[in-house]
């Protein structure tokens, strides 16, 4: 059998059992993203060249990896994030169960890194190490969650999601991401510009960062020390700032705000005003 050019074919024509979500993605880093309702097997998953998260959600009965170095035991009490290395063909003996899986083309993932210090060979024996991140776990689980959303501001937020994750396992791997690069005033009003030129759009960090000719990690870093907000964060309070202003001084509907701010519809506004402010705008 020729191994599929990436683990969403192997999901979707290999041995598992049913395939239970489409594929879903987005966002500046070609994420890839799936959930996977998996009957009891053996199977192996031949080497691809993807670099895949894989979170249990359904707990159940003990299973078996091999990834390489032998067959191993685990017995989940909770949840857990596992790293499927890049052209590393895995072998599983899995009850049950119902997994997550986030994935990234190598050479993205090595660029990433390459920026903060560990190599892909740092994530070696992450079985191990990798399994209790609460956080990074959270992460993707947000991950999941912006893929189904089409309001504008989803490719942002899984964006942030995934930042989140990677520097939760960067920090696993005893490594920090070190001083963030200076965002010069210039940088930062182009970014600021973009993002207030395109505030109704669907938005990326990739976006912003290009706008301040920076790469996409190191301008979030930047962004948050020069700002103390997240690009993430700034756009959506500028979103929620711009549909205050038109509502103080229109008598435009929600829906026609909500459309212009940024919003899906005048549902998705008034859920973000309410969360933000702890009532909802006039008329919701």
């Amino acid at each position: 059998m020729t191994a599929p050019a990436s683990f969403l074919d192997h999901y979707r024509d290999g041995p598992y059992r049913e395939f239970a979500q489409e594929y879903r993605g987005g966002g500046t880093f070609g994420v890839e993203i799936m959930q996977v309702d998996q009957g009891a097997i053996e199977c192996v998953d031949p080497a691809l060249p993807q670099v895949c998260f894989v979170s249990l959600v359904a707990p159940s009965d003990p299973f078996e990896t091999n990834f390489g170095d032998g067959w191993k035991a685990h017995r989940p009490g909770h949840r857990f994030l596992d790293i499927q290395p890049a052209m590393t063909e895995c072998g599983f003996r899995l009850p049950d169960l119902t997994l997550r899986v986030a994935l990234i083309q190598q050479s993205s993932f090595e660029t990433l890194l390459d920026r903060h210090g560990p190599t892909q060979d740092a994530f070696s024996g992450v079985i191990e190490k990798f399994r209790c991140l609460p956080g990074a776990i959270a992460a993707l689980d947000a991950m999941w969650a912006a893929t189904a959303r089409s309001d504008p501001a989803a490719s942002l937020d899984l964006d942030g999601a995934f930042l989140t994750m990677l520097g939760e396992l960067i920090a696993a791997c005893g490594h920090n991401l070190g001083r963030a690069p200076k965002l010069s005033d210039r940088r930062l009003a182009r970014a600021v510009d973009y993002a207030e030129t395109h505030i109704a759009a669907p938005l990326t960090v990739g976006e912003l960062a290009g706008a301040a000719c920076m790469s996409p990690s190191a301008f979030s870093r930047a962004f948050r020390v020069a700002t103390g907000e997240t690009p993430w964060a700034f756009v959506r309070r500028r979103r929620l700032e711009r549909a205050g202003e038109r509502m103080g001084r229109t008598d435009d509907t929600l829906t026609q705000i909500a459309a212009e701010c940024g919003f899906t519809d005048a549902s998705h506004l008034a859920r973000c005003w309410k969360r933000a402010y702890g009532k909802t705008p006039r008329g919701a």
